[in-house]
């Protein structure tokens, strides 16, 4: 490695900085030891090069910035390796930070640049012993530079070479050369070695890379005058030259731009400005940043040797409009990047002439303005604020949702017309003055608010708060609602009044208890096809033991029989005699039937508790009636000494009629919903000789089969026959009806079947349902398919 170097001066260099020594401001002393809590921490920063140099500022003041504070004192040296370096000069540098630094204690150094890196590397312990390091600046480090380093961390500087090739070759497409300049100082020699690198083996889509580095000033500038087009140059550094001339940052710059006819691109964000276009340029100032940061993790308490390298800081994208402009350089969509030095408008040059014109004729217009201002600013105020209005009111009145403004005592001030439709009320008049309370007092189903808890949601809004609730409104005509309300303050002019958006869930709270109801029967279902299929096994053990003693007892002629009676020493003959006597045959055939009625009666439950496939087929309406007649026989209430078995069940059924295509499942739970608010019906009624009348006939020319279901009970007026196919709508007290059977039912034989369902009933005059079902598959089909969007 060729270094420049100086002469060795012996003990009259030596007396020199021994004499500086005394002339510069050495670091605070402090005693010996750790510092304690709230004392100053003293760090280091050794620079490379010299105070003027900008990266070196920059860096410095990154690292200023970031460890600025009272607990941190910094000392910045500058090795000023750019002007004077070889190892005489390292000798006695050496000496004189051991005067200033030795036996003093520091909280760590941090080393800006290759120079400054290898000496403490070299002599750092002898100077400091075993601080903390942290360097930054280092180009392009490896990994063998840090073999055998330890209490160390940092921050790799490095260049974006690959970007810089990028970029060039992507705004000159035809560019042939990149001569990338640089010198043989330590960071010229790593950057060398890095183009070597990325262009060994060459990569094709880049031109030819050049390096430029061995050479004098003049030898340089021969070489840029000579530059043709498709040649672009990289300037990355020039500090010394081969005579060993040494040249400041901007020196250098200055000196590859102007003698270049070709762009120069640059690596460093300290040689924009100096003739360069641009580049991908490297930023000092947040490389000494990043470095500051692991000083205070260190700082912190956390090892060095635990705190990763951090491999490059970001570039940023960066051009000199001039210099664009004065190589006519278009940046391609996607390259753009900061531009700087862009030539002031013309306003910005003559800012002040133009700014005093403007007051002047400002002035002279408000004069004028001034005399018609009020008379115009009225009249658009006016317009304005009736446009407000118009479009504030056409929304207001418009929303689906209920909007009421009511004062701080809950008093309705206004509202829509969607309120009036919640309430039930047909015009303002009947809401304005009142209150919530005065419709229904229940707030949160089931729960009632006090006139206190009402108070206590004004308060919260009050405060700012947003009150949401739930509430169960009373309309006049008797009906409830569920209404979901939402309430905040506002300011109308200078009163404070209160809105809230009302919206009728009702049907959302309906909805809620079918699917609970639905689930509640699907258990139901599944517990009553549970508890029939344990009946059946203990049940074929009574009809099976049952038939075998009636065979054993009465068959008088059968060996078996006639041997065990010889043998017990009675004749079979006074058994049967006996039997006779005391009918146990005909007990044994009371129990025989009943078991097999006991079996009839499961199979149609599980039949019925089964889920339903939705399967169509064809059945006979009469033998679903009659299947559905001995289920409703087992339909039985203790408590209210109900029992469906004493109701007079009569039949009129039409002699040949024909199959029907249904769900036989769906036609029984209709079936047995209208038998049995038929039979509680007359039961709550106290009627005396209930009895309920089943015919079923055929309409041919409709093409539809007719049921007719009549009951000699109380019947129903007018009112509650419109509304009995309603859901929730039920006449029974309290937790003994949910309002759904009917309902069901309905939606069953009008949409499931496409069919017709019908009550005709007057007060006293008992009730008959009237069911018509289509005697046409494809009726049925087109209904179903009908049904499939719901």
């Amino acid at each position: 490695m060729k270094h420049m170097g100086v002469r060795s001066m012996g003990v009259t260099f030596k007396i020199i900085f021994l004499g500086l020594l005394l002339l510069l401001p050495g670091p605070c002393v402090c005693s010996c030891g750790e510092t304690g809590p709230g004392e100053t921490r003293q760090v280091v920063l050794l620079n490379s090069y010299h105070k003027g140099f900008l990266w070196s500022d920059e860096i410095a003041r990154g690292i200023k910035d970031t460890l600025s504070g009272s607990d941190i004192e910094l000392h910045i040296e500058y090795m000023d390796t750019k002007r004077i370096y070889g190892d005489g000069y390292l000798d006695r540098l050496t000496d004189l930070l051991k005067l200033k630094y030795q036996d003093r204690p520091y909280a760590a150094v941090i080393t800006s640049d290759n120079n400054a890196f290898d000496f403490f590397k070299e002599r750092g312990k002898d100077i400091w012993g075993q601080v903390p390091l942290v360097f930054c600046g280092v180009n392009f480090i490896s990994s063998k530079e840090l073999e055998g380093l330890t209490n160390a961390t940092g921050v790799d500087e490095q260049i974006d070479l690959p970007g810089n090739f990028d970029l060039i070759t992507k705004i000159h497409p035809d560019s042939r050369r990149i001569l990338v300049v640089t010198d043989n100082t330590t960071t010229g020699k790593r950057i060398q070695k890095q183009v070597e690198i990325l262009c060994h083996p060459p990569k094709p889509q880049w031109p030819e890379i050049q390096l430029v580095y061995d050479v004098t000033a003049t030898e340089l500038i021969h070489l840029l005058e000579g530059l043709k087009s498709g040649d672009i140059v990289l300037f990355t550094l020039f500090f010394r030259d081969r005579s060993g001339r040494f040249f400041e940052y901007d020196q250098a710059a200055r000196m590859v731009a102007s003698h270049s006819p070709v762009p120069v691109y640059g690596t460093w964000d300290f040689s924009l400005g100096l003739g360069i276009v641009g580049g991908y340029l490297t930023e000092g100032y947040e490389h000494g940043a990043a470095a500051a940061r692991k000083v205070r993790q260190i700082l912190a308490g956390k090892a060095p040797d635990d705190i990763p390298v951090q491999y490059g800081t970001k570039a940023g994208l960066k051009y000199d409009f001039r210099q664009l402009d004065r190589h006519a350089i278009a940046v391609p969509s996607g390259l753009e990047g900061e531009l700087l030095y862009r030539p002031d408008s013309f306003y910005r040059r003559h800012k002040k002439m133009i700014f005093g014109m403007a007051s002047l004729f400002v002035l002279l217009v408000m004069a004028f303005l001034g005399v018609t201002y009020g008379l115009v600013v009225s009249r658009r105020a006016e317009r304005e604020i009736l446009e407000r209005e118009k479009k504030y009111r056409s929304l207001f009145e418009a929303s689906r949702d209920g909007i009421i403004l009511t004062d701080l005592d809950g008093r309705f001030l206004d509202c829509n017309p969607a309120v009036l439709d919640i309430f039930g009320v047909a015009s303002k008049d009947q809401l304005l003055g009142r209150s919530f309370l005065d419709f229904s007092s229940t707030y949160q189903p089931d729960q009632v608010l006090s006139l206190a808890q009402f108070y206590d949601i004004i308060r919260k809004l009050q405060d700012g708060g947003v009150a949401n609730f739930e509430w169960r409104l009373q309309r006049p005509d008797g009906e409830l609602l569920y209404v979901s309300v939402s309430s905040l303050c506002m300011t109308l002019g200078h009163k404070t009044v209160v809105q809230s958006t009302a919206r009728d869930i009702t049907e959302y709270k309906r909805a809620q208890q079918i699917m609970v109801q639905t689930e509640k029967m699907m258990s139901v279902g599944g517990l009553a096809a549970g508890m029939a299929h344990e009946i059946n096994n203990p049940l074929s053990g009574i009809i099976q033991n049952t038939d075998l003693l009636t065979k054993r007892l009465a068959r008088i002629h059968t060996p078996a029989n006639l041997e065990a009676a010889e043998e017990a020493g009675i004749p079979m003959e006074d058994i049967r005699a006996f039997m006779e006597k005391r009918q146990i045959l005909s007990i044994l055939d009371t129990i025989s039937e009943s078991g097999i009625r006991i079996s009839r009666i499961v199979k149609n439950m599980l039949g019925f508790a089964r889920k339903s496939e939705d399967l169509m087929a064809t059945h006979h309406m009469a033998a679903i009636v009659d299947k559905t007649l001995e289920l409703a026989a087992t339909d039985f209430n203790l408590k209210q000494q109900y029992d469906f078995k004493k109701i007079r069940i009569i039949k009129d059924y039409e002699d040949h009629l024909p199959p029907v295509p249904c769900e036989e499942n769906k036609i029984q739970q209709v079936l047995l919903n209208i038998l049995a608010n038929s039979a509680q019906a007359m039961q709550a009624a106290g009627v005396k000789q209930p009895e309920i009348l089943i015919r079923i006939t055929t309409d041919p020319d409709a093409e539809m089969l007719s049921i007719r279901i009549k009951d000699n009970g109380p019947g129903m007026d007018e009112k509650v026959r419109k509304r009995v196919f309603e859901p929730f709508f039920t006449t029974k007290p309290v937790g003994e009806g949910t309002g759904l059977g009917l309902s069901v039912s309905y939606f069953i034989i009008t949409e499931n079947h496409r069919g017709e369902m019908a009550v005709e009933s007057f007060s006293g005059a008992g009730a008959c349902f009237i069911i018509r079902l289509p005697l046409k598959a494809s009726q049925v089909r087109e209904a179903r398919e009908y049904a499939l969007p719901c």
